[in-house]
C-alpha cells in the first residue's frame, strides 16, 4: 500500500507513445488536465518523431524527446537499421529516465510506448496505458501484465478485465460544446469528411466519385474536407461538380468543425471515435482495412451495433454506395436524431479528469492545487 502524500512541485510524469494523432492527443489531452488539477506537475512527452508528432507537440508548451526506435520492419533488409535504431532507442530511452526522473509513465499506445513501459518496469515505476481501441494492441498486450491500469471507453479484447478501467479515452473539449453545437442554426447539411491525421486515399476518391450521385442536393449540403496530400486536386473536384466545400489539408482546432457538422464520414480509430461520441454525431465509418488486427473494423462494428453509425467496409467502398448512405441520411432526420443519441450514450466526455482522479487515488496522492 502506497503512503497518501500530496503531489510535490517536482512530480514528473512520462509520456511515452505517439507517432498519429490518435496515440498523442489523447496524451496531451491528459497532461493538460493533470497539470489543470496541479500546476507544479512536470510532464514531458517522449516520442516517436513522426511529422504528426512534431506538427502536435510544436503548438503546444510540452517538452519532448525523438524516439528513434521503430516497428519491426516486413522486410528482411530493413533488419539491419531497424536493429540499430532499436538499441539507439533503448539508449534514448534510458537518458530520458535518468535525467527527467519519472514517478509516473502513462503509456501511449503504439511502438514509441514499448521502451519506456520495458524501464518502468525495471525502475519499479508505476504505469498506466490508454487503450482506445476495441482490440488491444501488440504493445499494450504485451505491457498489460507489468501495468497498474489500462484505462479504455469500454472492453477490449486481449487484456485481462483486472487490469482494464473502463473511464474513457481523453478529448479535446468537453459535453458543453456538445450542447453547443445542437442549438447551432443552419441552412446547410454540413457534412465532414476525413481520414485521420494523414487524410486516407480511398475515403477522398469515393468522395470525389461520390459528388454527381450528389447533385440534386447540392443547394442543400455543404462539405468540410480534410484530405491530407492533394488538396489543391480535392478542390477541383467540388469545385467542377459545383458544391459547397471547405478543403484542409489538416486542422488543429477541430472541436470548431465538430460543432459546424452534421455527419461525419471518417475512418474508425478509437480516439476520433470517442470525440465523435462526445460531439453527438452521427457518422459513415470507412475503417482502415489494414489496421493491426483488424482492429477498426472491430470498432467501427461496435458502434454500428449500437445504432450510432453505419459501416462501409474498404473493400465495398465505392462512389455511389456512399453517395447513397448519404443520400440515406439526409432524407431521414429521425435516424440522423436516433444516431446523435446512441452516439451520446457511448461518449465519455470527462475521461481526462476521470482519469487523473484515478491516478491520484491509486498512487495514494492527494490534489495539490
Amino acid at each position: 500500500m502506497v503512503n497518501s502524500m500530496a503531489y510535490s512541485k517536482n512530480f514528473t510524469i512520462l509520456m511515452a507513445g505517439g507517432g498519429t494523432g490518435g496515440h498523442l492527443l489523447p496524451g496531451i489531452s491528459l497532461a493538460k488536465a493533470f497539470q489543470s488539477k496541479n500546476r507544479q506537475t512536470k510532464i514531458v512527452f517522449f516520442v516517436p518523431g513522426t511529422p504528426v508528432d512534431l506538427a502536435i507537440l510544436s503548438s503546444t508548451d510540452f517538452p519532448f524527446t525523438l524516439n528513434p526506435m521503430r516497428s519491426f520492419p516486413s522486410s528482411f533488409w530493413k533488419y539491419p537499421n531497424f536493429f540499430c535504431q532499436f538499441f539507439f532507442g533503448w539508449h534514448k530511452a534510458l537518458h530520458v529516465f535518468r535525467k527527467n526522473r519519472p514517478d509516473l509513465v502513462v503509456g501511449l499506445g503504439g511502438y514509441g510506448s514499448w521502451s519506456a513501459g520495458c524501464l518502468a518496469k525495471k525502475y519499479n515505476l508505476p504505469l498506466v496505458m490508454l487503450e482506445a481501441n476495441k482490440i488491444a494492441g501488440k504493445v499494450v498486450r504485451k505491457l498489460a501484465k507489468d501495468c497498474k491500469r489500462v484505462y479504455t471507453s469500454g472492453e477490449i479484447q486481449g487484456i485481462s478485465e483486472d487490469k482494464i478501467k473502463p473511464l474513457g479515452i481523453p478529448i479535446r473539449f468537453s459535453r458543453l460544446q456538445t450542447e453547443e453545437r445542437q442549438n447551432i442554426e443552419k441552412n446547410s447539411f454540413t457534412i465532414l469528411v476525413m481520414g485521420g491525421s494523414l487524410g486516407a486515399k480511398c475515403i477522398n476518391d469515393s468522395l470525389v466519385q461520390a459528388l454527381p450521385f450528389l447533385n440534386p442536393w447540392k443547394h442543400k449540403i455543404e462539405f468540410i474536407h480534410l484530405c491530407g496530400k492533394n488538396k489543391s486536386l480535392v478542390e477541383q473536384e467540388y469545385k467542377k461538380n459545383g458544391m459547397c466545400h471547405h478543403v484542409f489539408s489538416f486542422c488543429n482546432n477541430m472541436e470548431d468543425l465538430y460543432l459546424q457538422s452534421d455527419l461525419i464520414i471518417s475512418r474508425a480509430g478509437g480516439s476520433t471515435l470517442s470525440e465523435i461520441t462526445a460531439m453527438g454525431m452521427p457518422s459513415i465509418l470507412v475503417p482502415f482495412a489494414r489496421s493491426a488486427d483488424g482492429h477498426q473494423e472491430a470498432n467501427a462494428l461496435s458502434m454500428a451495433k449500437s445504432n450510432a453509425s453505419l459501416v462501409i467496409l474498404e473493400k465495398e467502398l465505392t462512389g455511389e454506395l456512399l453517395a447513397s448512405k448519404i443520400k440515406e441520411l439526409i432524407l431521414d432526420k429521425a435516424k440522423i436524431s436516433e444516431m446523435s443519441k446512441a452516439a451520446l450514450n457511448l461518449a465519455k466526455p470527462f475521461a481526462a479528469t476521470d482519469i487523473v482522479s484515478d491516478v491520484y487515488s491509486l498512487l495514494g496522492k492527494t490534489e495539490k492545487t
